[in-house]
Parts: structure tokens; C-alpha cells; sequence
């Protein structure tokens, strides 16, 4: 016996949408969760933005959406000095990691 799906499933390829649609559309539908996203996209994609040696010696990442301040918490003062010559760069880099989500990294504070 061969399987027929139900009615009410026999159109679901033609309405299905990607997850990521699915996602953009929840949270446009719950503002207050897109800053959280944007810091968490960026925490996972930050060894692509600075590279993975200074990846490992950053400790915390906190993005401040009002302000769009990005606060970079590093391990040692060396970390520090080279991350403050590559600001420029890495702003470019978060700007194209973050485009499409609605949230703008203005600055970058390291502390």
C-alpha cells in the first residue's frame, strides 16, 4: 500500500520557506531579540574577523545596540595594541557579517 499524504499536507512544498526566512520573520516580529542575535553571530563569527590566533585571546564580546559599540575584552596587552592598528579593518569585516540584520557596529572599545 502505497503512501498518499493527508489533504491538508499535499500543498506544504509549494508555502514551505527556509529556515533562515522563518527566523528573519521571528525576529522581526520580536525586535528586542535582534541585537542578541547580532552579538551572537558575531562571537561565532569572530576567528573570520581578526583571525584565530587573536580569536583565542579574546575573552568576551558585548554588543551595544543603542550606541553601536562593540566592547572586545582581550587576555593581554599585546592582543590589545594589535587589535587597536587592525580597528578599521575589522570594522569593515563586521559591517559585511552583520549586513541584512539591521545592526551597526560604529565603534569597537577594547578593554
Amino acid at each position: 500500500m502505497a503512501y498518499t499524504p493527508s489533504p491538508r499536507w499535499a500543498n506544504r512544498k509549494r508555502d514551505a520557506i527556509s529556515l533562515g526566512e522563518a527566523l528573519e520573520a521571528y525576529v522581526a516580529a520580536h525586535k528586542g531579540m535582534a541585537p542578541k542575535l547580532a552579538e551572537s553571530k558575531l562571537q561565532s563569527l569572530w576567528p573570520e574577523v581578526v583571525g584565530p590566533f587573536l580569536a583565542q585571546h579574546t575573552e568576551s564580546l558585548y554588543l551595544h545596540p543603542k550606541s553601536g559599540r562593540l566592547t572586545v575584552v582581550v587576555s593581554h596587552a599585546v592582543v590589545k595594541a594589535e587589535l587597536q592598528t587592525r580597528k578599521a579593518e575589522m570594522l569593515a569585516r563586521i559591517q559585511e557579517f552583520l549586513e541584512g540584520t539591521g545592526e551597526v557596529v560604529k565603534e569597537i572599545f577594547l578593554k
